[in-house]
């Protein structure tokens, strides 16, 4: 029993990491066009990401993406739009329009995307309408979401060639990209209690492949506030969000018969782009396959995130907001930003994580870095190597490997002569197609750039920084005179922060001082304002040392250091001794140092407002705004709601002790196989141990016989068998257990 405790412990560890929280960072896209769109709750983008569709209850619009055009849909018979669904290729767009709030006489209407001319129309009939649609996968066919039924319509004759009774309405029908089937969401309207069900259906026959309805989360057991679903253009992911009292999405792996893979608490509108690497969900942005946490953010200021969505070729984020369609630039939303001393120098593919470590795009990065950086990938024979070339050096990294060759560079670039030089990596190099190859930072930081610059990655910005101080090519393009300082360029930046509050806030976003402990705030002694320095100095661009021997703390950013010690009165800047009025201090466990001495002798200019208890630091020229209080008052009456929300939320220790709770309510006997919650298990039923499902072959008295064949996306492909190991399963195998020691999961893949 012990082992299945520290097993579902293990179970419920990794799910609440797959529900952390939300990427604090947010990117300000470019706005490409903004159009006139009036009161409109509809938004489609053609899968050509040439046209988007706006409708409301009066106006309906096609917009050409990259030019501006529209053209105003005026023929609807009664001015209100359920839904719309535009064809496989584009040319095509139906709209089902009724009256409005009103079920009453329905049709379906054809327009051309390019001209916006009506094509044709098709009645639902009398005392119906149509509230969701989606053509087949080669556009000869459209399928009806109606109350009570769901229709499949030729389109070639126009006539209804499959009819399917269903208890409610069909609210959001998607066709699968790559197969004849179709995902479908049942549910009334506007009855609270009603179940939801979704489900997958053959196109040709109406069959049910799958059905959710008894694994949704109770959520979204109530009237449908907001819907939507998409699938990821590969056919592999299928993506269900609500808003619905408690709010969330549910993430689906279709190639393992829909298993459920994560359950995200971000909500709203599902995009993906085109090769299916990036998946939009309302205002955040995930790398596929990584839905644990945000890639990317974007800015609330920008976007409506239940009326967004990503072109499929990438290059556009649209969405509705206040009367306006908005178009943005969508390039950055998937990149890492890297700044040079300062300089924003332009955007390479974001780091990919495996097993804890972060590995970087070398050659994109180098590149960035210096126009001598170069990569030159090989893919045959395997495994795949790249030779980086970079200031004259060049480096052979291969596919799986830890070693890396130095050579040298011959006059045409060429990588030709091994220098004798072979460096070790901390974990063996990644490539990613098309991307190339993936090594860890500190290979970067301490070979290529050297350890005399700085290179700092902020992870909750997406964000690499690399301070440089020795490289001539950064320095001014003017002849330096002999003993000029070389002095970094900085970014102007503006942090503030409130006393006995977490919140360290920018004019973009907010973060805490410490996630994990939000008692963490700047606190006032002696008329002098102390905080934890780390957070400040990471965001300015510098970095921040702890040495517990001499309960000394170091500081450095650009050319500046600070040399601070716990209860000392005097501070070394720059080897220049300093006194300080309070001196740095432990609370509660935590350093505390004192936040205007350390800014202002780092450059930095610092305001406080006594009334509000708020301090605000302008650095690398940032000026103060008149308006900056209001706005930083104005976030943290926004930030404080959703963290108490986020507090009250059940921890960890509650759900362990729920689960204990109703294992320990099980009366179990000798001869029926019950599982651990006492749910009766039968013979070809799925159960659950640890990161790992079987099917039930056989059942004798309390013992099930289960043939392990499933293992969950958080086992490394490849390492199934010795994983399960520690378990004590046996991996593709038949094995005798307690039914109590495992979980009912389903009655059937």
């Amino acid at each position: 029993m012990k082992k299945w405790f520290f097993t579902l412990l293990f179970i419920i560890i990794c799910l609440f990491m797959s529900n952390s929280a939300l990427a604090k960072s947010s990117v300000n896209l470019p706005v490409v066009n903004t159009y006139v769109s009036g009161n409109a709750n509809h938004l489609l983008i053609s899968s050509d990401s040439k046209y988007a569709f706006t409708a409301g209850n009066s106006q309906a619009y096609i917009w050409r993406l990259n030019g501006g055009q529209s053209k105003e849909i005026v023929d609807l018979s009664y001015q209100f739009v359920r839904d719309a669904a535009f064809s496989p290729d584009g040319q095509q767009l139906v709209v089902s329009a009724g009256a409005p709030y009103s079920s009453l006489s329905s049709q379906l209407v054809f327009y051309d995307s390019q001209s916006g001319n009506e094509t044709k129309k098709i009645s639902v009939g009398y005392d119906n309408m149509a509230n969701s649609l989606a053509f087949s996968n080669d556009g000869k066919s459209l399928v009806i979401g109606l109350r009570g039924q769901i229709s499949i319509i030729d389109l070639t004759s126009n006539t209804e060639k499959l009819k399917l009774s269903i208890n409610q309405y069909a609210n959001i029908i998607r066709f699968h990209p790559k197969q004849d089937q179709f995902a479908v969401v049942i549910c009334e309207d506007y009855r609270d209690g009603e179940p939801v069900i979704l489900q997958i259906r053959d196109a040709h026959t109406g069959e049910i492949l799958k059905s959710f309805g008894d694994i949704l989360p109770k959520w979204i057991y109530n009237d449908r506030d907001f819907l939507d679903m998409a699938y990821s253009p590969d056919g592999k992911y299928l993506i269900l969000s609500t808003q619905n009292g408690q709010s969330g999405t549910l993430v689906f792996d279709v190639q393992n018969d829909y298993k459920r893979i994560a359950t995200i608490s971000q909500n709203g509108s599902v995009s993906f782009n085109a090769d299916s690497t990036l998946a939009v969900i309302g205002n955040q942005v995930f790398r596929v396959n990584q839905f644990g946490k945000p890639l990317n953010g974007i800015s609330s200021d920008l976007v409506n995130p239940y009326l967004v969505n990503l072109s499929p070729d990438g290059r556009y984020l649209v969405t509705l907001y206040q009367d306006k369609v908005r178009v943005f630039d969508a390039a950055s939303l998937s990149k890492m930003k890297v700044e040079v001393s300062g300089r924003s120098e332009g955007y390479v593919p974001s780091p990919v994580v495996v097993n804890g470590t972060g590995m970087f795009p070398i050659g994109k990065i180098l590149n960035v870095l210096d126009i001598s950086g170069t990569e030159t990938v090989v893919r045959d024979p395997k495994p795949t190597y790249s030779y980086v070339t970079f200031r004259g050096s060049c480096y052979a990294i291969s596919e799986g490997k830890t070693e890396v060759t130095e050579y040298v560079v011959d006059e045409s670039g060429v990588c030709f002569e091994p220098t004798g030089k072979v460096y070790k990596l901390e974990k063996a190099a990644l490539y990613v197609d098309r991307e190339g190859i993936y090594v860890p930072l500190s290979f970067i930081s301490e070979v290529i750039v050297g350890p005399k610059n700085d290179t700092i990655y902020q992870s909750d910005d997406n964000i690499l920084v690399f301070n440089m101080y020795t490289w001539d090519e950064l320095d001014s393009k003017e002849p330096e005179k002999p003993n000029k300082p070389t002095i970094p360029v900085t970014i102007p930046i503006t942090l503030a922060m409130k006393i006995n509050s977490p919140w360290l806030l920018t004019t973009d976003d907010g973060n805490l001082f410490d996630d994990k402990d939000h008692n963490v705030t700047p606190v006032t002694r002696q008329g002098t304002t102390l905080l934890p320095i780390a957070p400040i100095i990471s965001k300015l661009g510098g970095k921040t040392t702890w040495n517990s021997t001499e309960k000394k703390v170091t500081i450095t950013l650009n050319k500046n250091t600070i040399e601070l010690w716990i209860d000392r009165k005097t501070a070394l800047v720059n080897g220049v001794s300093k006194a300080l009025t309070v001196p740095p201090t432990s609370i509660k466990g935590r350093t505390m140092i004192p936040v205007r001495f350390v800014t202002e002798n780092l450059g930095a200019d610092v305001k406080w407002y006594k009334d509000s208890q708020m301090l605000v630091i302008y650095y690398g020229g940032a000026v103060e705004n008149a308006t900056d209080l209001f706005t930083f008052e104005y976030k943290l009456t926004l930030l404080d709601p959703y963290q108490k929300k986020e507090d009250n939320k059940t921890t960890l220790e509650d759900v362990v002790k729920e689960n204990q709770k109703k294992h320990d309510q099980v009366k179990y006997n000798d001869k029926d196989p019950l599982d651990y919650y006492g749910k009766m298990i039968h013979v070809g039923d799925i159960v659950d141990s640890g990161t790992f499902d079987g099917v039930v072959k056989k059942i004798n008295g309390t013992k099930v016989l289960v043939y392990w064949n499933h293992a969950s996306f958080l086992v490394d492909t490849g390492k199934e068998k010795e994983t399960a190991a520690l378990f004590g399963i046996k991996w593709l195998s038949e094995q005798w257990v307690e039914a109590k020691t495992v979980t009912f999961s389903g009655s059937g893949y």
